[in-house]
């Protein structure tokens, strides 16, 4: 019989290859480790790993790598936005107001823990996310101590349409890391000075936190967009 940490380690290695192809729109990968999966839960004797491991996020998602294998298609895939609206153009001074904001809220994370949920630590600034070719900066990466990691992407000005693009690769480059088991789950956060009606809707939709800041350097207030 296996012992139960190499048996926990099976299940874990399994559940994020068919989450991983899941979320890059892999679908005979996805098929082939959910199967692996259900072969693994069947074989085995000790239940306990699966009991262990699939908690109640994870079994969602497996629910919905169910529900897109027995539909034969992907509900949704990730792919680069094309801009529809005018993005903001920042001159050089508001590209170092909009880094002073960043680096401000870097230092004061307790600005967060009101509007995103008990106790925050930063994790980085200008995260480098992507691929070797291309490289994208993620404004502020922070962690809770429930485990769940926020990408935050900042707005000096009006968040437009193409800030649902870039939020949603900042979390794909951290969700395909969620199987090094070094934080729990990924939520996106954009903070912005106003949004498009465009783009609320679209982060809305796809369960983005989004967030206002007003006031002068010295005065900055953060607050959830109603």
């Amino acid at each position: 019989m296996k012992n139960e940490s190499a048996s926990h380690g099976i299940v874990s290695v399994l559940y994020y290859k068919c989450y991983n192809a899941s979320l890059l729109g892999e679908f005979e990968n996805m098929k082939m480790y959910y199967e692996f999966l259900g072969q693994e839960n069947k074989n085995s004797e000790d239940k306990s790993p699966f009991q262990n491991f699939l908690n109640q996020e994870k079994m969602k998602e497996l629910k919905l790598v169910k529900q897109q294998l027995e539909m034969g298609k992907m509900f949704e895939v990730f792919e680069e936005f094309t801009p529809m609206e005018h993005e903001m153009e920042l001159t050089d001074t508001e590209i170092e107001e909009e880094a002073l904001i960043v680096k401000k809220v870097g230092r004061n994370q307790k600005m967060l823990e009101p509007l995103l949920g008990g106790k925050i630590r930063l994790n980085s600034l200008e995260h480098e996310c992507g691929s070797k070719k291309k490289k994208d900066r993620c404004d502020m990466v922070s962690l809770n101590d429930a485990g769940t990691l926020f990408p935050i992407e900042f707005k000096l000005k009006k968040a437009t349409h193409a800030v649902v693009g870039q939020i949603a690769k900042y979390c794909l480059h951290f969700k395909l890391r969620l199987i090094n088991q070094t934080y729990e789950r990924v939520q996106g956060v954009v903070i912005a000075h106003s949004y498009s009606k465009f783009a609320i809707n679209e982060l809305k939709k796809r369960g983005y936190i989004c967030l206002l800041h007003s006031g002068t350097l010295d005065s900055l207030r953060l607050t959830s967009f109603r």
